[in-house]
């Protein structure tokens, strides 16, 4: 007789059906709070483990729907690259975003959003 091995682990699949608003995932990140953040081509998706809640240009501080990068910083800001250069971080329940006038790169954002870095003060 054999033993059956159980594991810990457990793979589930979400969809557009499930909530997401696009069916690609460019990137994933988790905050210390415990939230699950995707990155789609339709909009930035934080998942509580039940609920995805969708944030689009709707969204103050987000400038654009096509995210390709996510960064968690050390005090637990989460950093959001998008397709056209714009960049936003969400930190104390919302999105500011930054340009090249607040010492933003204005090439390949995400190249630049590392432990510590900071945008100059204006």
């Amino acid at each position: 007789m054999r033993a059956e091995t159980v594991s810990p682990f457990s793979i589930a699949v979400w969809q557009v059906e499930d909530g997401l608003p696009d069916s690609t995932v460019t990137s994933i990140a988790q905050t210390p709070d415990g939230y699950l953040w995707l990155g789609t081509l339709s909009g930035l998706v934080r998942f509580d483990g039940l609920r995805f809640v969708v944030f689009d240009t709707r969204t103050p501080g987000l400038e654009s729907e096509r995210v390709l990068r996510l960064f968690v910083d050390d005090e637990g800001g989460l950093w959001v690259s998008m397709q056209h250069g714009q960049f936003a971080r969400y930190f104390g329940g919302r999105f500011t975003s930054f340009h090249k006038d607040d010492g933003w790169p204005s090439c390949a954002p995400a190249r630049h959003a590392r432990p510590g870095w900071r945008p100059q003060s204006r």
